[in-house]
């Protein structure tokens, strides 16, 4: 699936010029399987690129959960 999610973004990007903006609210909140799931999804060859955003929104003690 994660492979389907990655092609799809590279798709939108390089075909359509739409970069994916994902913005994530109470982020403090994650799971680290899903903050490990979406660093799976960013690692992608887009070393280069720009097409993938993530913003993740939370309060503070956020930065202490991140590594």
């Amino acid at each position: 699936m994660f492979k389907a999610i990655q092609e799809q973004i590279y798709y939108q990007y390089k075909e359509k010029r739409q970069p994916l903006l994902l913005v994530i609210d109470e982020a403090q909140y994650l799971s680290t399987g899903i903050l490990n799931d979406i660093k799976m999804l960013m690692n992608y060859s887009y070393d280069s690129m720009n097409c993938f955003t993530l913003i993740l929104c939370g309060e503070s003690h956020l930065n202490d959960i991140l590594p």
